[in-house]
């Protein structure tokens, strides 16, 4: 299990259809395996977010484990700053 920690900055971040704004994901092979919710929209200062996740056991035709700091299917801007991983003993 691990933990991710971020900050995230949001200035007029309007979503063009359910499910758009600024979000962060933790993806294997294709797919989510952890992510922010809801996806942030509207305008904010520094936000701190974190959520657990347990990684997937990597196997040899897997895509590799990564983290994904996106906006998507919205308009305007979004910081994102001071990501941390942890493992959670």
């Amino acid at each position: 299990r691990y933990r991710l920690s971020f900050f995230m900055k949001l200035k007029d971040v309007r979503a063009y259809q359910f499910g758009g704004g600024a979000c962060v994901l933790v993806m294997h092979g294709g797919d989510d395996t952890a992510h922010t919710f809801p996806d942030l929209t509207g305008s904010s200062d520094w936000i701190h977010q974190e959520f657990t996740f347990t990684a997937r056991p990597e196997k040899s035709d897997d895509a590799p484990e990564f983290v994904r700091a996106r906006l998507t299917n919205a308009s305007g801007e979004v910081w994102f700053d001071g990501f941390r991983l942890e493992e959670v003993k």
